[in-house]
């Protein structure tokens, strides 16, 4: 039997998840934009929706996962289902919180499937889920198996050239940095989508050719199972300046982080931003 085949199982589970979230955040509003639901670990507003689609992941857990599981969220303190665990998901149920309460696109969905006990790191992610919340669009991938969106394998762009690459950012939060000064003129475009998760499944799609966040206000929810999609789609993910990401010792450590679609289009991305 194949790895593919081994993990369909966990997939589906998955994929189940993601379905209980879209029909919970499209249901209409148990509150309005005024009702305080506090503040996450982050110190980011929760809102009704990020409230709901981390309801409906536990729920399920408890339901219906087949294997005992931690839960880690940004939504909530770490939660167990079941007896000792076996896997740590890590999840991160609406990404773009911003986007969906304005009802723009994209905000996304992401779950990471890790050992349990195992550090949290892009390494020992073992399976990867990402959802599209809007179009309902799915992406997973499988540790040596590759990544797919729905059925489909995908893979990263062969964009090698910087004048001829797309790249997406976060830029809000703290100065943008000389090193991006430099690139964003060599560049054919730079987007910001508001969603860390699509734009990172975007570069493993072969939609977008990098993604580039410096800030160090990135948190591990964000990328830990977008980038799993990237580096089996043929990408390469690590630090702006080329050195490996640190271990997480918790979802509110920040990190910058550095996805290219090909390892050309990675170096010289780095050479740029780590110019003094």
């Amino acid at each position: 039997m194949s790895l593919l085949s081994k993990s369909q199982e966990t997939i589906d589970h998955l994929s189940t998840i993601f379905q209980s979230v879209v029909h919970a955040v499209h249901q209409p509003r148990i509150a309005d934009d005024r009702t305080d639901f506090g503040r996450n670990a982050k110190g980011d507003q929760v809102r009704w929706f990020d409230r709901v689609a981390d309801q409906a992941v536990a729920d399920y857990l408890a339901k219906h996962f087949p294997v005992p599981t931690e839960l880690l969220s940004e939504e909530a303190a770490p939660r167990r289902f079941g007896a000792e665990p076996v896997y740590t998901l890590v999840i991160d149920p609406v990404d773009g919180s911003e986007n969906y309460a304005r009802g723009l696109q994209p905000s996304g969905f992401s779950i990471a499937l890790l050992p349990y006990g195992a550090s949290l790191h892009i390494d020992h992610v073992e399976v990867a889920f990402v959802g599209d919340l809007t179009t309902g669009q799915r992406f997973f991938a499988i540790r040596g198996a590759g990544a797919f969106a729905g059925s489909s394998p995908i893979v990263t762009s062969r964009t090698a050239d910087l004048g001829h690459a797309v790249i997406s950012g976060d830029v809000i939060g703290k100065p943008i940095g000389h090193g991006l000064s430099d690139l964003l003129p060599q560049i054919k475009g730079f987007r910001v989508l508001g969603s860390s998760v699509r734009a990172l499944a975007a570069v493993a799609g072969g939609q977008l050719d990098g993604h580039i966040d410096t800030r160090g206000l990135l948190t591990p929810e964000n990328f830990l199972a977008a980038s799993l999609l990237i580096t089996e789609a043929g990408g390469c993910v690590s630090a702006p300046d080329g050195s490996r990401l640190a271990n997480v010792t918790a979802l509110t450590d920040g990190f910058a982080i550095l996805a290219s679609a090909n390892l050309g289009l990675h170096q010289q991305l780095i050479k740029i931003l780590s110019a003094v």
